[in-house]
């Protein structure tokens, strides 16, 4: 006989031992115990429920950390990765100004005497491009340390659109000059953007240079702004050669540095592209291309009209 049945036997016997009353007392004792058993037993379940679901809860939480930390690896992987290509692009195009300046000035210092007019002309002309483009190479380097880290101060305030693409205009003038190209402004007057000062002039120095380097000679950059959905859209349009359709929709992709020749087998790193996105997106503002082989492309980015 197993233990249970011998406890429910001498309960059985002992219950008909009893008289009326002290049996009924009997039950209540008994039913008392088993619900305390009950409750005891329910009471265990809940918390060992609980635990279990804090267990849960916990391995939850590390599964969403190590997911975290799987994505920072993976994205620290792709910003070293996207460095040493970008470094690598750099060097190279450093390299090659500085060949230009160092070798056309040494012609100019020794051979000064011997040299016409026009190939003076054509040498201080090469080393004027070769220090202009390097000089635009360490503008976007430092905008890009500056947007990697906590250094990049943005002080947003009205801006006189029209005067400010006068002065990128204006310093981007020899360049367009020495490659033939009409660089025109139809910005309306008067035309206020809330904007960074000194990032709006970086976004509009790096489109028009991309602009001016992607456009044959005799061709034609101009400059647009206009009011569209309340803010303010700034293009740059050029009369170049114009790209496919994948090119234009990884223009401003990281992982997507386009190093192709210009029309004047400049050299490019696609670094002024992504600072462009990222101080566009700093405003709030979006940015994207439109182009067809053959036709041209436009540039274009929004920005606030006015402080809300």
């Amino acid at each position: 006989m197993s233990l249970l049945h011998a406890l429910f036997y001498t309960l059985f016997v002992v219950m008909f031992s009893l008289h009326d009353g002290i049996r009924l007392l009997f039950w209540l004792t008994i039913l008392i115990g088993v619900a305390g058993i009950f409750i005891l037993v329910f009471r265990l379940y809940i918390h060992s429920n609980r635990k279990n679901e804090l267990l849960r809860e916990k391995n939850e939480q590390l599964e969403s950390m190590n997911a975290q930390l799987l994505e920072s690896e993976k994205q620290l992987l792709k910003l070293n990765a996207t460095k040493s290509r970008l470094f690598s692009i750099i060097g190279h195009d450093l390299r090659g100004s500085m060949n230009a300046i160092i070798g056309f000035s040494e012609i100019m210092v020794k051979k000064h005497r011997n040299l016409t007019d026009e190939e003076l002309s054509k040498y201080s002309n090469i080393i004027n491009q070769s220090a202009s483009k390097l000089y635009l190479m360490m503008e976007n380097l430092l905008d890009w340390s500056r947007t990697q880290g906590e250094n990049l101060r943005f002080s947003p305030e009205i801006i006189d659109l029209h005067s400010l693409v006068l002065n990128v205009v204006t310093l981007l003038e020899i360049n367009a000059y020495s490659k033939g190209i009409e660089l025109v402004s139809e910005v309306p007057k008067n035309f206020t953007v809330y904007a960074d000062k000194i990032l709006l002039a970086s976004i509009l120095r790096n489109l028009i240079d991309n602009a001016l380097k992607f456009t044959n000679r005799e061709g034609r950059i101009v400059i647009s702004a206009r009011e569209k959905g309340g803010s303010a859209e700034i293009a740059v349009h050029d009369t170049g050669i114009g790209m496919s359709s994948e090119v234009t929709e990884n223009l401003f992709n990281d992982e997507f540095h386009d190093s192709t020749e210009g029309t004047g087998r400049e050299k490019g790193t696609g670094l002024g592209l992504i600072i462009s996105r990222d101080f566009v997106e700093m405003h709030g503002g979006k940015i994207w291309a439109t182009s067809e082989i053959g036709k041209g492309s436009t540039l274009s980015f929004t920005l606030p009209l006015n402080h809300h």
